[in-house]
């Protein structure tokens, strides 16, 4: 994911993922919590990309999923390459 001309990251939390962004959500029950295309790519950054990322606790989501289930949480951090 991280190509090799990228030396560096910064890594902090964030509350929720901006709109607008190009979706790189592999899991189409994530995708669908999120409210963003399901959107099986490869993803490589270099210096100077910014990558959102949301972190699913609670183990794998139900078959079918539309919803966070009870006792799962997401947590989004925002990836910036220098």
């Amino acid at each position: 994911m991280i190509a090799d001309d990228a030396w560096d990251m910064h890594c902090e939390t964030i509350d929720s993922l901006p709109e607008g962004l190009e979706s790189a959500i592999g899991h189409p029950d994530l995708a669908a919590i999120l409210g963003v295309p399901y959107n099986r790519v490869s993803v490589q950054l270099h210096k100077g990309d910014t990558a959102y990322v949301a972190q699913l606790f609670g183990g794998r989501l139900p078959e079918g999923s539309t919803h966070l289930p009870e006792n799962f949480t997401l947590k989004f951090k925002k990836i910036t390459i220098f």
